[in-house]
């Protein structure tokens, strides 16, 4: 059976500076330029590919109505584009366990 479909899940982070969200970007940059062959020909083979970047946030780092702004380098998105791959950002609010 030919899968249509790859899923990795990786951890790359922690923290909520931009530095660490810098480094985990570089990081996965690096992943795909790792296993550029193997992404080539899954999509070759009528494959997609989905990279899904998970953040996760503490509310005490929120403040005003902007929860997220991401400026990617156009490296980055080249990268991406040349593989042919998907992009999806969640940012999710972390529980505080506060409550």
């Amino acid at each position: 059976m030919l899968h249509k479909k790859t899923t990795w899940l990786c951890y790359f982070r922690g923290g909520n500076t931009n530095p660490e969200f810098t480094k985990a970007l570089e990081n996965t940059a690096s992943l795909l330029s790792d296993h550029e062959a193997f992404i080539s020909r899954f999509i070759e083979q009528g494959g997609e590919v989905e990279l899904v970047l998970n953040s996760a946030t503490d509310s005490t780092f929120i403040s005003g109505d902007k929860l997220l702004e991401l400026r990617l380098h156009p490296w980055f998105l080249s990268r991406l584009a040349e593989n042919d791959i998907h992009l999806r950002l969640q940012v999710w609010v972390a529980d505080s366990g506060d409550k």
